[in-house]
């Protein structure tokens, strides 16, 4: 699945009033930024620095004056430049799954990373297939690490088209949440396990078991070279009903994998006994 992310070109006509758009322009960095670590390109038009700012200045000859600016003010701007040179990549890759991302709000576009991931999971729920679903997923859940046979079980899902909406919410929650509910709950987990199965169908733990849910995860080591982990995802989503045989184990973290940072996903299909 391609997806092509196009910066609005007019959205930058008030860019020159840089301290009413501080927010706007922090909100473009973090999408860019997004879009930077999945490995993909926000196209700018090639004709952008011929666009006409609302002081009547062209955007390319306002980034490069040597007015007098505010170090906020300057740092701001170089902020812009950067994410136009950076992203001058005018793709021929067409495709139907278009993302447009604009300098603060404006009509058809995104102005958030909220917003520009809540796309990119509606294209995942597009998915035709379970390949086509598992090599897109990552890219709309960078909070997560996955185990190397994930995508081996999730192919023996049954009416895989029937569940992938239910995995996005599951996998959408424990990406944007889990991790702050490990934090707060550390000390007593049992609380976190509950409060997702507030936000959810349930979540449960299987200490009978734990020895089987065991699963293979990759990382770098702190001299990029490439090591494996074997770790225990106990608790589980439960997905469709509570008394499904499809659900999701996860590990709220790990020091190694994620550098303590991410969710381990090790399953997403049925139970491995």
């Amino acid at each position: 699945m391609v997806v092509n992310n196009i910066l609005e070109t007019n959205s930058l006509k008030g860019v020159c009033s840089l301290s009413s758009r501080k927010n706007d322009i922090h909100n473009l960095l973090d999408v860019e930024k997004y879009i930077t670590d999945i490995n993909e390109f926000m196209q700018n038009s090639e004709d952008i620095y011929s666009l006409v700012l609302d002081n009547g200045e062209q955007l390319g000859n306002w980034l490069f004056s040597e007015e007098e600016l505010t170090p906020e003010e300057y740092d701001l701007k170089v902020s812009v430049l950067e994410v136009l040179t950076k992203n001058n990549d005018y793709s021929d890759d067409c495709s139907d799954k278009i993302i447009n991302v604009s300098l603060g709000e404006f009509e058809g576009c995104v102005s958030d990373k909220c917003g520009y991931v809540e796309i990119r999971r509606s294209y995942l729920n597009s998915a035709k297939n379970v390949s086509e679903y598992f090599e897109f997923m990552w890219t709309c859940f960078t909070d997560c690490v996955f185990a190397e046979d994930v995508l081996n079980e999730m192919k023996n899902i049954k009416d895989f088209s029937l569940c992938k909406e239910t995995i996005t919410q599951n996998l959408s929650v424990l990406n944007d949440e889990a991790m702050d509910l490990y934090k707060s709950n550390k000390n007593d987990l049992s609380k976190a396990v509950k409060e997702l199965s507030a936000k959810l169908l349930e979540c449960s733990l299987d200490p009978n078991h734990r020895k089987k849910l065991v699963f293979r995860f990759k990382y770098e080591d702190e001299d990029k070279r490439e090591r494996e982990k074997y770790i225990t995802c106990e608790p589980h989503l439960k997905l469709i009903r509570k008394d499904s045989n499809l659900r999701i184990y996860f590990n709220w973290c790990d020091e190694d994998v994620g550098k303590g940072e991410k969710v381990l996903i090790g399953r997403i299909g049925s139970h491995p006994y």
